[in-house]
């Protein structure tokens, strides 16, 4: 939900909207209860929010106030990277 997050919240840091939901390109509207939108098919995870659709929307409202912290947003341009390495460190083997 991490990077649902920052997609959603990108306008709102380019300053383009001051809220996600003014944004007409969004999703935000329709995961929040706000609006239909026929493009949406809800992922496992939104999915799990809640038990049902009022749930599931008053969740995803409260997710969506949260800013991400400085760090996620590190982490989450830090992966998008192409150029950043990928994986696990594998360990080097002393020659001999």
């Amino acid at each position: 939900m991490k990077c649902h997050r920052y997609n959603e919240a990108n306008p709102v840091r380019a300053g383009m909207v001051e809220h996600q939901q003014q944004y007409h390109r969004s999703s935000y509207r329709g995961n929040a209860g706000l609006g239909d939108d026929r493009l949406l098919s809800p992922h496992e995870l939104y999915r799990g929010l809640g038990l049902n659709e009022a749930e599931r929307f008053a969740s995803y409202r409260q997710l969506s106030d949260c800013e991400l912290t400085k760090d996620e947003l590190l982490e989450i341009r830090a992966l998008m990277n192409p150029a950043a390495p990928r994986g696990r460190p594998r360990k080097l083997l002393a020659r001999k």
